[in-house]
């Protein structure tokens, strides 16, 4: 697998993700979801059982370990993107825009509360700056920024994709 590099412990077992390739695709902490399948451990998880699980502690370790990441995720507003099964296993793909004087981005808690209004179930956020692209119809329906607030022509270049086909 190409740019795979492994959370920290303790982490690796808590950060949230996504399993598919069994019998119902499944989001929740590495430790709790069924072995098997593919697994894209992304976090933090925003909702579980219909209710925002994100708050202002960070148990998935975010803060702590910012240092993997361009910036700390958990301190501000930021485009994001998440993944999201319904009660009824519907997917739902969210992006929301950031870094410009009339997109605002949202706090993971705020995202979460989006995610709980729009019928999530479990959500879990995934990289939400520049890197995120929501296409769907062969359109691009969000407007990737930089760091300046400038829009991209197109999203950063990225290692990895969810496609549904």
């Amino acid at each position: 697998m190409n740019g795979y590099r492994p959370f920290r412990p303790p982490y690796d077992r808590v950060r949230g993700c996504l399993r598919l390739g069994l019998d119902r695709p499944e989001i929740g902490p590495r430790h709790k979801v069924a072995p098997g399948g593919e697994v894209l451990q992304a976090g933090p998880l925003l909702v579980a059982d219909g209710r925002r699980v994100v708050a202002d502690t960070d148990p998935e370790g975010f803060s702590s370990t910012r240092d993997e990441f361009d910036q700390d995720l958990t301190a501000e507003r930021l485009p994001r993107m998440a993944i999201a099964l319904t009660a009824t296993g519907e997917w739902l793909a969210v992006a929301v825009d950031g870094r410009a004087p009339d997109e605002a981005g949202l706090f993971l808690g705020e995202f979460g509360d989006l995610l709980v209004g729009l019928g999530a179930h479990d959500a879990l956020n995934l990289d939400g700056g520049s890197s995120s692209a929501l296409v769907a119809g062969g359109v691009m329906r969000n407007t990737p920024r930089d760091d300046e607030g400038n829009a991209l022509g197109a999203a950063a270049p990225t290692t990895s994709a969810i496609v549904f086909a």
